[in-house]
């Protein structure tokens, strides 16, 4: 019953009927996985219909009647969703840094690390200069970058955009 509400509803799935392995083991190696809802269905469930939902980023539980079973997974799938966009975004956001200088720029480089936003004049031996001195290189210029007045945090030359430098791992 719940593997056709699940599949009718275009929600990927797997069964477990692993019997060597202990729940825990089995659970662990869900986990690992990233598999974001976990069904448990034990004789328990079976006998008030029910279906017990674990949130893998949070390890909360909750039980759920198998009527309410679906519309509580998509509530959870997209609150899980959400909650890692939110933490994902805030943690770019705290590693972004400005650098106005190159000397600014080289110290968040041997420091905090992260992206650094600068002017840059598109110049590639201007890039290859600072990847030989930092590690650092162009990541991205932002979909939303304008067009503004500035200089190279390099070499001093004007620069129309703002860039997004880091280091590649």
């Amino acid at each position: 019953e719940i593997k056709k509400i699940l599949t009718a509803n275009q929600i990927r799935f797997e069964i477990d009927q692993n019997i060597l392995d202990s729940v825990g083991r089995r659970f662990n190696y869900w986990e690992l996985k990233g598999v974001p809802l976990r069904f448990e269905v034990g004789e328990k469930e079976l006998a008030a219909r029910t279906v017990t939902i674990a949130r893998r980023d949070t390890g909360e539980k909750v039980t759920v009647e198998r009527k309410d079973m679906l519309t509580t997974a998509e509530k959870l799938l997209k609150d899980i969703q959400n909650v890692l966009f939110d933490k994902a975004k805030k943690f770019l956001d705290a590693n972004i840094r400005n650098a106005t200088s190159y000397e600014e720029f080289k110290h968040i480089m041997a420091t905090d690390r992260g992206f650094i936003r600068a002017f840059w004049c598109e110049d590639a031996r201007c890039e290859a200069k600072i990847k030989e001195e930092t590690k650092a290189t162009t990541r991205c210029l932002p979909l939303d970058a304008k067009e503004e007045a500035g200089t190279c945090v390099y070499c001093g030359k004007p620069a129309a955009h703002v860039w997004i430098f880091a280091q590649s791992y």
